[in-house]
């Protein structure tokens, strides 16, 4: 196979993921480079030069005929204006993970429209059972394949529309979406070759995905349900990514191959080993190749295997019968095989997710299955917070007057108070409902995001305010005793909800929600039409507050030392295990100097400032210069970690460190780091107590006119 490893092959690059690939996709590729060019056989041309693919002839029910005529729309700087930017924004709304904004829905709305007609194109070609390229698989590594770009960025503009649809409340649409992205995976599969079996995969992933997200957020009737697994039929079956059958092809191809081994490994970039294999000739690398095709048989019957288990037990027999039966064993090059593992592993994972993805869909139409049991909590605190920051400065302002007690009943500002109030009740309220309503009380941030950000004041921003918010509607005198009980209790928890995923962060917002919690409690004790029956639900709201770890500082800081042990292992060398040495160094050190390392060494993304609004900003629990200091040592982490790439791929040897001690290692280097304190979280810990003490002495209060 010919790799363009020039402008066509970085065009293919924009297509198939505008500036990035995306996680999915870079595997794919990574998997196709590791085979050594035995597996990668196809190559991803420029889509702009469609003149290397066979002409298909007359349309009819061939779904690749009309593709051709699709293709030059999907570019970057087209006809149609599309910027970076908008792929961008159209491959963010497809992911669907983390959700997106109101404001990135926008985007990602205008730059669906500059699409036109094409769109209507690209779902109606999807549709289409039949793709067949006509690719002439004799030409072996030459034969290049420039669709599979195209038809990758096809499918993102599907799960854009669809999920743009289901935001929209077009149900239809969105099912239209689903089952095009699903029928275009097996389109995709139809090219029996195993890079196109990869995009596939990563095609059927980007709707399954998107579905489970239904599933977790439990909004589905069964109904919908059952739409939902017609619409994802194409998805069904023991194969239908078509693996065994690419592995088959895979051995065609191989053996069509005119490349001597110098060639095969400047394809697959492997000039710096396996010297003998690069001498030989064409001749030699087919004569080697030819008794190989039982062992492609039986790779590809390793896909039909019940377990991965099984499959990579024959997997291990093949690569053993190969290693016997070779008559030129430098002309096999082991370094693909392990790429086989990886596909293996792959397959089976997507097919059980894919299996209980359809079980759970089943029974939810069937009715066996309660839908709202099933959802995830942390999707609707989520989208309680969002909707907290969503509200305007001013809403924020006069809820945040109304809690703290600072509006008096003539106040012109009431009103508006009352209205923004009011107004979440089909927002946050809502969102905190069905939160509370999750059967699973454990709650886990960290799944609705591909980013791990250690220091996430929006999110916990945006939640406390949604606690604010309740708690402010629990003062107003026209809702009785009971109403406000209801919206206390939601205040608690979401400060549960934060305590249950230990972060220093949670801990610290977890804890000042419990503290305000305390101020609401002590008015309602007090209020008129409080019974000793609402006091009861009272004490059993404030028992669900953990006492023996309350607000999940210790789990916090448990968890952390061990995350940080395996992340900072790998400043050291693969040869030398120093987990154990880490463990021990890191249980010496500070809690806040572990928050800060774990912000400054762990974060994905560079620290955030506090959202806008007096109701959603934590600058009181983190402050801005804090912040500042915090991101500016992220940056220069960031630098760092540029030059160190820059010495690796320069091949600079590291300073020997073998004689010297471990521990000792491990103490230098800890000792280089040196971040600035964000909080010392010792004194919150301190705290708890008599932030526990605050709310059961509140709840202890009683109307004067009551003794």
């Amino acid at each position: 196979m010919k790799v363009h490893a020039t402008s066509s092959m970085d065009g293919a690059m924009h297509l198939a993921t505008p500036r990035q690939e995306t996680a999915v996709f870079k595997e794919s590729w990574q998997v196709v480079v590791a085979f050594c060019l035995v597996l990668a056989s196809i190559a991803l041309a420029n889509p702009q030069s469609q003149n290397n693919t066979v002409a298909i002839g007359n349309a009819g029910d061939n779904a690749a005929t009309l593709w051709q005529d699709i293709f030059p729309h999907l570019q970057y700087k087209n006809e149609s204006g599309l910027t970076q930017e908008d792929w961008d924004s159209i491959t963010r709304i497809a992911s669907g993970s983390p959700p997106p904004t109101q404001k990135q829905l926008e985007i990602g709305r205008l730059a669906m429209t500059k699409l036109g007609p094409v769109l209507d194109k690209v779902v109606s070609t999807s549709k289409l059972r039949k793709c067949d390229f006509k690719h002439d698989y004799s030409q072996g590594f030459e034969m290049e394949m420039p669709e599979l770009g195209s038809m990758q960025l096809a499918s993102r503009i599907l799960g854009a529309r669809a999920n743009l649809a289901l935001a929209e409340g077009d149900w239809d649409i969105y099912l239209e979406s689903v089952g095009a992205s699903s029928n275009l995976s097996r389109q995709v599969a139809q090219l029996p070759v195993m890079i196109s079996s990869l995009i596939s995969s990563s095609i059927g992933l980007l709707s399954m995905d998107n579905a489970q997200y239904l599933v977790d957020e439990g909004s589905l009737t069964p109904e919908k349900a059952a739409k939902l697994l017609e619409a994802m039929d194409p998805l069904r079956g023991a194969d239908p990514h078509g693996y065994a059958d690419a592995m088959n092809e895979e051995y065609t191809v191989l053996i069509s191959s005119t490349l001597d081994g110098k060639a095969l490994a400047q394809m697959g970039g492997d000039t710096q080993v396996n010297e003998p294999y690069q001498k030989l000739n064409a001749e030699e690398i087919h004569e080697a190749m030819v008794p190989l095709e039982g062992v492609y048989k039986e790779m590809a019957a390793c896909f039909r295997e019940p377990n991965i288990e099984a499959a990579l037990k024959k997997h291990d027999a093949a690569i053993a019968t190969m290693e016997l039966s070779s008559v030129n064993p430098q002309a096999l090059p082991h370094s693909f095989f392990p790429a086989i593992n990886k596909c293996l592993n792959r397959f089976f994972a997507q097919q059980a997710k894919r299996n209980a993805l359809m079980e759970t869909l089943q029974g939810i139409a069937s009715g066996k299955l309660n839908a709202g049991a099933l959802g995830v909590p942390a999707i609707w605190w989520s989208r309680a917070a969002a909707a907290a920051r969503a509200l305007n400065d001013e809403q924020q302002a006069t809820v945040e007057l109304l809690r703290l007690s600072s509006m008096t009943d003539d106040s012109p500002l009431l009103s508006t108070a009352i209205t923004t109030l009011d107004a979440c009740d089909t927002t946050v309220f809502e969102y905190i409902r069905r939160a509370m309503a999750c059967e699973s009380k454990v709650v886990s941030f960290a799944k609705l995001s591909s980013d791990d950000t250690p220091l996430d004041l929006a999110l916990v921003g945006g939640l406390r305010g949604a606690a604010r918010i309740a708690l402010a509607k629990s003062m107003l005198p026209k809702h009785n005793a009971e109403q406000s009980l209801g919206l206390i209790c939601m205040a608690i928890a979401a400060s549960n909800a934060l305590t249950s995923d230990p972060t220093f962060t949670h801990a610290l917002t977890s804890q000042s929600i419990a503290e305000e919690i305390a101020v609401a409690v002590g008015h309602f004790a007090i209020r008129r039409g409080v019974t000793d029956e609402l006091r009861g639900k009272l004490d059993l709201a404030i028992a669900t507050i953990p006492r023996s770890d309350a607000f999940g500082f210790r789990s916090a800081q448990n968890k952390l030392r061990g995350v940080l042990a395996n992340d900072l292992a790998w400043n050291f060398e693969r040869t030398h295990d120093m987990t154990e040495e880490l463990n021990k160094a890191l249980a010496q050190k500070s809690t806040p100097w572990l928050f800060a390392v774990d912000i400054v060494y762990r974060s994905s993304e560079k620290p955030a400032a506090s959202p806008d609004g007096t109701l959603v900003s934590m600058d009181d629990v983190f402050t801005p210069d804090s912040v500042k200091e915090i991101a500016a040592a992220w940056e220069a982490r960031q630098i760092q970690i540029a030059k160190d790439r820059e010495k690796e791929n320069a091949q600079v040897e590291p300073e020997p460190l073998s004689k010297i001690p471990k521990h000792q290692r491990v103490q230098k280097f800890l000792n280089k780091i040196n971040p600035p304190t964000m909080r010392d979280i010792a004194l919150d810990m301190n705290r708890v107590a008599d932030a526990l003490s605050s709310i059961d002495k509140a709840a202890a209060k009683r109307r004067a006119d009551k003794k």
